[in-house]
């Protein structure tokens, strides 16, 4: 998964974890409950050497926000951070990464082992509608010049108004046509820290308008089965873009193509 910083957030399976948390939180969802099912849908992140120590920070912080630290999962903290695990990537990064990322730790260990003094509450449930309807087709005009193409795979009225938009393998100095869109073509991520992942997210309306002009509606195309109906991942809108130039960026840095 990508990461962009030390703190325990910066990090996007991090950020997908509490996220889905408090979305559960506000939709009236016990604190157990909600923990069990992140347990499910995280399972293989969970596992992982790398990855699962990342699980349990966002856990944490979620629950402890919510006034409502398991003390199973505070001890999960604890381990973390006096064994070091999740550290391997850091370390190989250097010590300008690694400093940062322990001392992080250790703030943040210190300061959940401290109740929240004003938990938050449940937010409102009031409804937005989604940007897009599912089956546009989206040019994106990215800022190296070039295009790039995804497809609204689907939208649902929410408190944040969310689409679920898949990212095609597309970056050329023209719109994209329709048979771009028709070749379900899916861009992976493999640049820096990411494993081949596909550039698929749940994005919500709120900040559309800072992209709005890059953003076209050039078509639609009917849903197919085997498309992509959901996924763990929220991002910006921002994501869209440079997810497409970075890729490409690295690939024409390595000389190598995405899978």
């Amino acid at each position: 998964m990508g990461t962009w910083g030390p703190e325990i957030l910066s990090d996007d399976l991090a950020a997908d974890v509490h996220s889905d948390f408090l979305a559960r939180y506000d939709a009236g969802e016990t604190v157990a409950a909600i923990t069990r099912a992140l347990h499910r849908t995280y399972a293989e992140p969970r596992s992982d050497l790398d990855e699962g120590p990342v699980f349990w920070l966002a856990l944490a912080q979620a629950q402890w926000e919510c006034g409502a630290l398991d003390p199973a999962v505070l001890a999960e903290v604890e381990d973390i951070v006096a064994s070091g695990r999740g550290l391997d990537r850091w370390h190989e990064a250097g010590p300008a990464h690694l400093r940062p990322r322990e001392r992080a730790l250790e703030a943040f260990l210190a300061r959940i082992r401290i109740p929240a003094e004003a938990p938050r509450s449940r937010q409102g449930r009031r409804l937005r509608d989604a940007v897009y309807a599912a089956g546009d087709c989206l040019s994106l005009r990215l800022d190296d010049g070039a295009f790039g193409a995804a497809v609204v795979l689907a939208a649902r009225r929410s408190k944040e108004g969310d689409n679920l938009i898949g990212v095609l393998r597309y970056h050329a100095p023209s719109a994209p046509e329709p048979g771009v869109f028709e070749r379900r073509d899916w861009l992976h991520l493999t640049h820096h820290l990411w494993k081949g992942n596909a550039s698929l997210y749940w994005i919500a309306a709120h900040d559309h308008g800072l992209y709005a002009e890059s953003l076209q509606v050039v078509g639609s195309t009917a849903l197919r089965e085997e498309d992509p109906s959901d996924t763990g991942s929220y991002a910006l809108w921002d994501s869209l873009f440079t997810d497409v130039e970075e890729q490409f960026a690295w690939e024409a840095m390595h000389d190598r193509p995405s899978p």
